[in-house]
């Protein structure tokens, strides 16, 4: 019922605003995964997790 009144424009604001942050918390995630897996398996080196994957 509220989006009924709600301004357009606001909304489009917020839920593209939504997405940026949840794409955010996707990448955290995805760099704590990566951590994670590189303390508990022992491959490679600290650089080897530092340096970009390009």
């Amino acid at each position: 019922m509220s989006l009924k009144f709600a301004n357009k424009n606001k909304l489009a604001l917020y839920v593209f605003l939504a997405c940026i942050s949840a794409c955010g918390n996707v990448v955290i995630a995805y760099v704590t995964k990566i951590m994670l897996n590189s303390a508990q398996y022992h491959r490679g080196s600290l650089k080897q997790l530092i340096k970009m994957p390009y």
